[in-house]
């Protein structure tokens, strides 16, 4: 495998838990339904020679028979991929209505202290 596959198998793997947890977590949104649908069926391809991808077991247990995000439990997503889709859910939709503090309280995690 060369090094750009690596990184855009890497890519896939982050994105695909990103909108895993905003959706099925959050109940939140930004992908479409036929892109995540087309997003879990390349990333299932993509585990399927490469285990080197990040977090690989979580995903290869979510792309099992359901291909998609929907087992994967609430502990099981690592603390970066809550940050980064937290992150991005604010920078898409929340922004220009609640500041980040009030709106990472209103997902039950604590604000920026000052």
């Amino acid at each position: 495998m060369n090094l750009k596959s690596s990184s855009e198998h890497r890519q896939l793997a982050l994105k695909f838990l990103v909108h895993s947890f905003l959706y099925y977590q959050l109940g939140e949104s930004i992908l479409g339904d036929s892109e995540y649908d087309k997003l879990c069926v390349e990333l299932k391809k993509v585990i399927e020679t490469d285990k080197n991808i990040p977090h690989y077991d979580i995903i290869k247990n979510a792309l099992g028979d359901e291909a998609s995000g929907y087992s994967i439990p609430t502990k099981a997503y690592p603390q970066e991929i809550i940050s980064t889709a937290l992150h991005l859910l604010y920078q898409e939709q929340y922004k220009d209505k609640v500041s980040l503090n009030d709106f990472l309280k209103s997902y039950g995690y604590h604000g920026v202290t000052q």
